[in-house]
């Protein structure tokens, strides 16, 4: 099974060597490639479904209301038009999201701008965002070890495998026929 790895991936997420899926044992393959035409920084070969990985909550402050956001409004726009469903990873917690101090840390990367609002602001644009489109939004803390490292492929994978019965637009076009 071929695991596609966005090659602009900076820290990629380690895989197990093997995983089963369906009750079937499987090799797991990870293939650097660019995955910017279709979107996502995780995906299989069939394109069901696309992972978009995002890093600690200045990465998600800077994609929700800071200079980047124009950028991941096209990421998901990418993860929504080429897979049935997207899915948000997050290497951080909404308690992270919360208590960051977003002012102190602009200060120290050097970015000019606006002082930002609290973190309940970049918490809640990132569910509207993500939750808003009908993808999935997977919270997943620091990864502060090798052990968690593997873990987190495990999840990863998890996701991409998991079975997908309708992608969620005709899922959403159906309840709307219904009214």
């Amino acid at each position: 099974m071929n695991v596609f790895v966005d090659s602009c991936e900076r820290y990629p997420i380690r895989f197990p060597e093997w995983t089963r899926v369906e009750g079937k044992l499987r090799r797991v393959e990870v293939v650097r490639k660019s995955l910017v035409r279709v979107g996502g920084d995780y995906a299989l070969e069939d394109r069901v479904v696309g992972v978009e990985r995002k890093g600690r909550p200045m990465e998600v402050y800077l994609c929700t209301v800071g200079p980047r956001r124009a950028a991941f409004e096209a990421q998901l726009a990418k993860l929504e038009k080429n897979y049935q469903r997207g899915v948000v990873l997050v290497d951080s917690t909404p308690f992270e999201i919360l208590n960051t101090n977003y002012a102190r840390e602009l200060a120290r990367l050097g970015i000019p701008g606006p002082t930002p609002g609290r973190g309940d602001g970049v918490l809640r644009t990132l569910v509207h965002m993500v939750v808003g489109r009908g993808m999935g939004l997977v919270w997943l803390g620091r990864v502060d070890s090798e052990a968690r490292e593997y873990a987190v492929g495990e999840v990863v994978l998890a996701i991409l495998t998991a079975p997908v019965t309708a992608p969620i637009k005709e899922k959403d076009d159906a309840a709307q026929e219904g009214k």
